[in-house]
């Protein structure tokens, strides 16, 4: 047997699409849900806030700068690859590096905030998006999340199947 080994961007990949395949073979247990997001803006700093429900399986987008993050409320366990699991609460305050992308798994109610310089003066989260975020689609998914929601690439047929299990 040839064992495979996924890494990067193409391990995120396919555990995205592993929990999309999971949701759509069991709806009735899983489903995409929606995770509240505030954005506020200051002289040169951008702050983005998410709130997501408890018991859920959450995947970050991957972050293009190095900037903080803090955890406002709740219990979280969060995977990042290279380091593992790990388990945040509120008031705990780190730094996210350029390239992480996370996968996490919320307790309870979790409210998480991050903080990025913008020192072009952006003042709507589609202007800053494209600069802290990575724009890929996932190939196993066809498609890409922004700001929490799905936008389908070339493959329609999967595409739609995938938005019937966000109605």
């Amino acid at each position: 047997m040839q064992e495979i080994v996924l890494k990067g961007d193409e391990l995120m990949d396919k555990m995205v699409y592993t929990i999309a395949k999971a949701i759509e073979d069991y709806p009735d247990k899983y489903y995409f849900v929606e995770c509240p997001l505030k954005h506020e803006f200051t002289p040169g700093i951008y702050s983005r806030q998410i709130t997501m429900p408890e018991n859920k399986i959450i995947v970050s987008e991957k972050h293009l700068t190095e900037h903080m993050f803090v955890v406002l409320k709740g219990v979280v366990s969060v995977w990042i690859e290279g380091e593992g699991w790990e388990i945040l609460s509120e008031g705990h305050k780190g730094i996210t590096k350029a390239g992480t992308q996370r996968v996490l798994i919320t307790a309870t109610e979790t409210i998480w905030a991050t903080f990025h310089a913008n020192p072009k003066g952006f003042t709507t989260a589609d202007e800053i998006y494209n600069d802290i975020v990575e724009i890929k689609d996932n190939k196993f998914l066809n498609g890409r999340f922004k700001n929490n929601v799905f936008i389908p690439t070339t493959n329609e047929v999967e595409a739609s199947n995938f938005n019937k299990i966000n109605q």
